[in-house]
């Protein structure tokens, strides 16, 4: 769960699943959009106009893991 503070500071948390507790996530980057959880990972994926980047959650720290570039032709939507 991804979530933003009065103030504009996000957090994120995760439950192992039924019956278990929620577990807080180290602080995501700044611009995560939302964070995908798997068996063995965890990314938070950023947006900033067409720049989309995933930072892998590493212990305590999110790892910078990929950029991407995406063209957005604006005002092609009809």
């Amino acid at each position: 769960m991804l979530t933003t503070s009065i103030s504009g500071a996000l957090s994120a948390a995760v439950i192992g699943g039924a019956g278990a507790d929620w577990a807080q996530l180290a602080a995501p980057p700044a611009g995560t959009a939302t964070v995908s959880v798997s068996n063995s990972r965890t990314d938070a994926l950023g947006v900033d106009g067409e720049t989309f980047t995933d930072y892998r959650l590493d212990g305590a720290n999110w790892i910078k893991i990929q950029t991407a570039q995406v063209a957005i032709p604006y005002g092609s939507s009809g």
